[in-house]
């Protein structure tokens, strides 16, 4: 494990970072992975425990200058007015990036074998094999039990969620699956969960079998005006979220909240007006806009 802060060549923009961010590298299959902890503005001061999210595609949490479409969640912004409304809101937030290669993250980032589509990534059609088990072991086994060793982190699963967007708000969904032991909260922002072309249904299946005696609060959402390379009918996107609602009923054990946001796109400054919603509505019983 190291420190230090990641080059980010590609991207004119000075660091946007608000408030206190460390990033830390951990090994994953012998490469390096950005490990990136927000923490709250009266971390060193105080003694206790905070809440913790743990999101995908960390890189564009927090700083534009490492974003990948010149857009961030603004997370930091966001935990620092939290704070300044009132001191016991924020809570801990640790972004994992992926591998930053487009094809290499639909494999990280799902499960399955499903057929990715021609893109402007990716000229030609491929077959994609999900390694999402072990970017989830990752996850658990190594991200995690980190974060518990070197921050004051709450180990109490209500106070434990698992977040991300697109193939992260997918992983989460996974993971909430995987590890309801572990994850309390599960918040899947605008997921990308079709039947084609990443084969929903396998992921369905997993989250309608899994453990029952762990009860969970879930969250989805999708925009009415979301499109994706692959998909420019946002009506797909928006019908897509249904066939999940009834998998994670299928077991009783989900407190689920479904939301159609309307006018929504599918990029970072949609999901940023979202996450203060959101997390005062996981976190702290709010209530989400009608």
């Amino acid at each position: 494990m190291d420190k230090e802060e990641p080059s980010v060549p590609n991207n004119p923009h000075s660091s946007t970072v608000v408030g206190r961010v460390d990033i830390f590298h951990l090994l994953r299959d012998g490469e390096r992975r950005a490990v990136r902890v927000y923490l709250p503005p009266d971390y060193e001061s105080q003694t206790r425990s905070y809440p913790v999210i743990y999101m995908f595609d960390g890189h564009n949490l927090f700083d534009r200058r490492t974003s990948s479409f010149d857009q961030e969640w603004r997370v930091d912004n966001i935990m620092e007015q939290l704070f300044r409304e009132d001191p016991m809101l924020p809570a801990i937030v640790v972004g994992v990036d992926p591998d930053p290669a487009t094809v290499a993250r639909y494999r990280e980032y799902s499960i399955g074998e499903w057929q990715l589509p021609r893109l402007v990534d990716n000229p030609e059609p491929q077959t994609v094999v999900g390694t999402g088990y072990l970017t989830a072991e990752f996850l658990c086994d190594q991200v995690k039990p980190w974060i518990e060793r070197t921050y004051r982190v709450s180990r109490d699963r209500q106070d434990t969620a698992i977040a991300g967007s697109s193939m992260g708000g997918y992983m989460s969904l996974f993971m909430g699956a995987r590890y309801p032991e572990t994850f309390h909260k599960v918040l899947a922002f605008s997921p990308a969960i079709l039947d084609y072309p990443m084969r929903a249904e396998q992921l369905r299946s997993l989250v309608a079998a899994s453990e029952t005696k762990w009860e969970q609060r879930i969250y989805l959402d999708m925009g009415t005006a979301e499109e994706l390379e692959y998909v420019t009918d946002p009506t797909e996107l928006v019908t897509s979220l249904e066939p999940m609602r009834r998998a994670l009923n299928a077991s009783g054990r989900f407190d689920v909240t479904m939301r159609i946001v309307a006018g929504a796109t599918h990029d970072e400054d949609a999901w940023a007006r979202r996450f203060p919603q959101v997390f005062r509505w996981a976190f702290h019983n709010d209530e989400l806009p009608g």
